[in-house]
């Protein structure tokens, strides 16, 4: 069976570290992203799990976020202790246990993103839906630069960014599916 692969961006990635909200939505994000790392953990030749190195860092900005912002897990040294051990979580997966890869950012991806903006504007945006941002723009073309290089037709992005899987759709063959983990199982 040919791998799957599977690009993660920050917002699906932080459900797996983070104590889900109390709505069902986020829960079923929970488990959804729950069983791609177990499915990918069970079968290690058949599924790959990679992460855009640019979204460890926004990852560590939305921990910072949920710990010392929002709160989620109380204050003073509590979010501190709770915003390490969600770093470490994270980490561990990518360098400890390599359940996930970190996919490095190349100069060719920069080069890419410009066609990815054009795209971006020439598709009409919702009413309150904003366009792709640097970044999202940066994980399409890592992704789709993997895909390219890999021959892996059977590579997704894994998201919960509207704007990501609705670029995805409009574009075709053109770059990797997009699934909507809120909306969509991705396996």
């Amino acid at each position: 069976m040919p791998k799957r692969v599977f690009f993660l961006d920050t917002s699906t990635i932080v459900h797996r570290y983070v104590t889900p909200k109390e709505d069902a939505c986020s829960k079923l994000i929970r488990r959804r992203i729950d069983r791609l790392f177990t499915d990918a953990a069970e079968h290690p030749n058949s599924i790959v799990l990679q992460i855009p190195n640019i979204c460890m860092a926004e990852c560590a900005g939305a921990f910072a976020r949920l710990c010392f912002e929002e709160r989620i897990y109380g204050s003073g040294e509590k979010a501190k202790l709770a915003f390490w051990s969600l770093r470490e979580a994270l980490l561990k997966d990518v360098k400890t246990s390599r359940l996930v890869h970190s996919y490095e950012l190349k100069r060719l991806h920069f080069i890419d993103i410009e066609d990815i903006f054009v795209r971006d504007h020439e598709l009409a945006a919702p009413r309150g839906e904003k366009h792709l941002s640097s970044h999202d723009a940066l994980i399409l073309s890592m992704a789709n630069e993997y895909r390219l290089a890999h021959s892996a037709d059977r590579t997704k992005i894994v998201t919960d960014d509207r704007r990501i899987a609705d670029f995805c759709r409009s574009a075709g063959d053109a770059f990797p599916e997009a699934v909507r983990i809120s909306t969509q199982n991705p396996l």
